[in-house]
């Protein structure tokens, strides 16, 4: 792809843009002046006076966008919670596309027994509700705070949209010229997949993958949201600032997108901008994944409409 095609092709190049900043600062957290994450500040005094944790956004000089309830400044925190968040959702996005790669071919390609039992799988998995499958999965296994309990429960259904698609393309391919002659010159089933169709799947997956993704990131967001996420915490004792006594807050230990939002969601009321600043972030990851697939796909079809061009004029 020439670089004035790339350059027009302005979501490709809006998403490029997104996740490169987001990769930048999950890789590079080590290398930045920022605080640690795990770093505790009860209190700061200034030329204002004495602040007690935690701190709204732009209160204390040096913590822009203020801390959780333990102290911890939460920009640091944003920062170091896109690494595992982001691995999780590539995690779950290639598994997904392994299966419906696997399963979309062979209810493409076969059109027997076993490209009907692929085609049901697709149609059962298609009908479950992902979000109640990955909710029981995960108290089935124990409340979801494993790196490897979370991709089980997200990857076991979700595929369908894609296979369903992959069928649909395979589908197509089988009756083409060049697939019609190479049967005809005797290659058989697993020849012309390994040479003519699953190349012309290359196009596609990427796609696939970029939506997976962003499907994958909204998903660990609203499984957030209802208190599924990586790592434990405690509960801990918070005093208040308007009244005596205190609040009973979960203080959560590494930090990480789906658990942020979770633990700022139970305290909105105290803390409305944790779940603010972990929300953006979500917007802001899935936003840029669906850019790359749109822009994946327009540049896919450019490219499928050039060569058929092609191949008229000759």
């Amino acid at each position: 792809m020439s670089a004035r095609r790339i350059a027009r092709n302005w979501p490709l190049v809006s998403g490029l843009c997104l996740i490169g900043v987001m990769l930048s600062l999950a890789l590079g957290a080590p290398w930045m002046d920022i605080p640690d994450p795990m770093a505790q500040t009860r209190f700061v005094r200034d030329e204002t006076g004495y602040h007690w944790k935690p701190f709204e956004p732009g209160e204390v000089r040096g913590f822009p966008l203020g801390t959780d309830f333990d102290g911890r400044d939460v920009r640091s925190r944003l920062i170091w919670g896109l690494r595992p968040t982001l691995l999780l959702a590539l995690s779950v996005a290639l598994i997904r596309i392994a299966l419906a790669a696997s399963v979309g071919i062979l209810a493409g390609w076969d059109s027997g027994s076993k490209g009907r039992l692929a085609g049901g799988l697709i149609h059962l998995s298609n009908m479950v509700p992902l979000l109640v499958v990955a909710i029981v999965l995960l108290y089935l296994v124990g409340g979801g705070m494993r790196a490897g309990d979370m991709i089980l429960a997200l990857s076991v259904t979700g595929w369908s949209g894609a296979a369903r698609l992959v069928a649909a393309r395979v589908r197509g391919l089988r009756h083409v010229g060049y697939i019609e002659a190479a049967r005809a010159l005797g290659a058989g089933p697993g020849f012309i997949l390994r040479k003519h169709v699953i190349p012309a799947l290359t196009g596609l997956l990427p796609v696939l993958a970029a939506f997976e993704m962003a499907a994958a990131l909204l998903l660990l967001g609203e499984l957030g949201f209802l208190g599924f996420y990586l790592g434990g915490g405690t509960i801990r004792g918070v005093a208040r600032t308007d009244t005596a006594g205190s609040w009973l807050v979960r203080i959560p230990g590494q930090p990480e997108l789906g658990q942020m939002l979770s633990v700022g969601w139970e305290n909105f009321f105290q803390s409305k901008w944790l779940s603010l600043w972990a929300g953006l972030a979500f917007g802001v990851s899935v936003a840029a994944f669906l850019l790359l697939g749109e822009g994946l796909r327009r540049a896919w079809e450019a490219r499928a409409r050039r060569r058929v061009g092609a191949r008229a004029h000759r």
